[in-house]
Formats: C-alpha cells, sequence, structure tokens
C-alpha cells in the first residue's frame, strides 16, 4: 500500500511537470463505453474577457513588447520593418506584424486559447512563477480548500476544474473524469494532455510489471493517438507535445515509443471514430459546436502552424513517427506547410545564435 501511494505521489508530479510544460509551451481513462456524463456539467460567476476595441488594443500595444518577447521569443531576433496588417498574408506574428496588428492578433489568440483550456497551470516546483496572462481566470481557485473546489466544480465552473487537475488532493479518479468533462465541454488543451499523460503512466507501469506489451497497454497507446488525434483535428497540438515530451524522455520504453512502427495491427482510425462517438453522446444534453480545422479563426492557424514548427525543430524524428502513428487523413495535418518550414528555419537559426552568444561567453 505505502508503495503504491509513493508511485502514485510520483505519478502525479510527473503529470503536473508535463502538464504545465504543455501548457507553457502553447500557451481514470476515457473509457471506449462511457465518458463520466454524470458530472455536472461549471456556471458560476468567473471573470469576463476584457472587451477591447481595436483602437484600446492599439492604445496598450505601447506596453506590450516585454509581454511580448517573453511569450514570442521569436520576437527577439533582429529587427525587420513590421508592416503588414493582421488582414493580410503573412506568416510569422511577431516579426511580420507591427505592435499595434500583434496586439490584435494576441487578443484574438487570447480568446481562443480560452475556449480550448490553454491556460498555464500552477506548477509545484516552481511556485514563485506568475501566472499568464490568462491566470485571472483560475487565481480565484488557487488557494481555495479542496471541498470549496469540489463545490465550484459541481456548480460546473471550468476554471475550477482546470485548476482541479493539477491538485494533488483531488484523487486520480476525480481528475480523470474532470478531464473527460472538460473535452465534452470544448476543450482541447490541458483536459487533453492530462488525458495522454493519464494514459502513458499507465501503460509505462504496466509494461515495467509486465514485459511485454499486453492487451490494456495495447488499449492506451491506442487511447493516446486517439486523444491526439482530436486535438489535431480541432487545431490544438497541445495533446501532441504532451506526448511528445513525455515518450522522449531517455528513460521511456523504447517498445511502448516504437509500438506503432512496429505493428501490424494499427486500431487507431476505429478508436479516434469511437472518441468522436462517444464525445457526441456526452454532449447530446448540452450540444456544443467545435469548428472544424479548415474553420478556425486566423489567429489560431498561425499559432498552430507556430507550434508545429516548434515541434518539428524540438521532436524531428518523433514527428515524423508520430504522423505515421496516427494512421488517419489527421496526420496529414502534421505536414509543413511553406509557412511552417520558414519558421522551423526561422526557429533553428535563432536557437543557432544563441548557441553562439553562450559559447562566446564561456570563452571570454
Amino acid at each position: 500500500m505505502r508503495l503504491r501511494i509513493i508511485i502514485g505521489s510520483l505519478s502525479l508530479l510527473l503529470l503536473i511537470g508535463v502538464l504545465f510544460l504543455s501548457s507553457y509551451f502553447y500557451r481514470t481513462t476515457l473509457s471506449p463505453k462511457r465518458l463520466s456524463p454524470e458530472i455536472p456539467s461549471l456556471a458560476i460567476e468567473s471573470p469576463e474577457p476584457l472587451q477591447l476595441s481595436r483602437h484600446a488594443l492599439e492604445a496598450s500595444a505601447q506596453n506590450s513588447e516585454h509581454h511580448v518577447e517573453s511569450r514570442f521569443p521569436e520576437a527577439r531576433a533582429p529587427n525587420v520593418q513590421q508592416k503588414m496588417r493582421f488582414e493580410d498574408d503573412w506568416c510569422i506574428a511577431a516579426v511580420d506584424l507591427d505592435q499595434h496588428e500583434f496586439a490584435y492578433y494576441q487578443r484574438e489568440l487570447n480568446d481562443w486559447a480560452l475556449t480550448r483550456g490553454q491556460i498555464r497551470l500552477p506548477h509545484p516546483w516552481l511556485p514563485d512563477l506568475p501566472l499568464d496572462e490568462l491566470g485571472q481566470y483560475i487565481l480565484p481557485y488557487i488557494d481555495a480548500s479542496k471541498a470549496e473546489l469540489l463545490s465550484q466544480i459541481r456548480a460546473d465552473n471550468e476554471f475550477a476544474m482546470l485548476l482541479a487537475l493539477s491538485r494533488d488532493e483531488i484523487s486520480l479518479t476525480q481528475r480523470q473524469e474532470i478531464a473527460q468533462r472538460l473535452v465534452t465541454k470544448g476543450h482541447t488543451g490541458n483536459a487533453l494532455s492530462h488525458l495522454v499523460i493519464h494514459e502513458l503512466i499507465h501503460a509505462e507501469m504496466e509494461y515495467k510489471k509486465q514485459g511485454v506489451i499486453n492487451a490494456a497497454i495495447e488499449a492506451s497507446l491506442h487511447r493516446i493517438m486517439a486523444y491526439v488525434a482530436y486535438g489535431i483535428e480541432h487545431g490544438d497540438l497541445s495533446a501532441s507535445h504532451t506526448y511528445l515530451s513525455f515518450t522522449s524522455r531517455t528513460d521511456f520504453s523504447l517498445a511502448l515509443s516504437h509500438y506503432f512502427s512496429s505493428t501490424t495491427t494499427n486500431k487507431v482510425p476505429q478508436y479516434f471514430d469511437e472518441l468522436k462517438h462517444i464525445i457526441e453522446q456526452a454532449r447530446s444534453k448540452n450540444p456544443i459546436s467545435l469548428p472544424s480545422f479548415n474553420g478556425l479563426p486566423k489567429a489560431a492557424k498561425h499559432q498552430y502552424e507556430r507550434i508545429l514548427a516548434r515541434l518539428y525543430v524540438d521532436f524531428p524524428a518523433q514527428m515524423q513517427s508520430l504522423q505515421l502513428s496516427l494512421a488517419t487523413s489527421v496526420g496529414d495535418r502534421l505536414t509543413p506547410s511553406d509557412c511552417v518550414n520558414k519558421q522551423v528555419t526561422f526557429f533553428s537559426e535563432l536557437e543557432q545564435r544563441a548557441r553562439d552568444r553562450r559559447n562566446a561567453a564561456s570563452t571570454e
């Protein structure tokens, strides 16, 4: 029992760590039979997004340089003449748009991130790290007791639900059900990442005990790909980043990370279809409509390309494997466009310059 508690605690810390990395980078198992529809669907008073006019956004842009550089490191690249408007055919927001247009882009992107649950959650290892610009929505619940937090969740408060994903006093089963419920409400950020990491931990621990990939592990691996595919289909790479970050660890089993490249029975399309069916059934009482990939807002499309470029820079070999593992048309969404290739080159050159500066400083 004691060993089980220790393993559970370590798993939680790892889960929170990867969730934190995914939300920073971006902004119990989903059963094939049920998606916990009995969890109350979150209607408590929450901070409303600031309704700023475009004029107000442009006026505030004069004070946004520090924020732009912290969230978009590419803005620290050598200056180029930034003349393009948001409506133009641009590629790299922090480089191609002027400050006023960038503020407008950022506003649209924040609105999108909020609906998808892409809020950076607190991290127990970094308690002094400030929240991001969307942190105002979870701030009221950070110091809430377990009873208060669960009360907010029963009242259908989505921001309390998001915060609960990082709280160790909430049971694993409860957090799993909360993540599932958030997915039914349209969340594709932290919720999907939580489900992915839960399945990965289960698969890894089971493999260490059994020494072989059994049916339970195969099911977990297929569910993981279904979650990743669902995020991609709706323009969110959070689950993809979580999966790649976890499986790229040096101590992660190669048998698990290479499973789909070695198996002849890839059932991801079936699991993906089943996942979508489960979600649609769970939404039957409160239908919502998520835009398809081609219907994404312009800011969301550009953010998708930016994150996709980063994934190709950070996980080049794994990205090719992931695309093949998906074995669905969704995998085509991982094929780099001209803009993505441009950003891959841009980020690579940016990192090379940073390495050169560090090397030069170390030799002085």
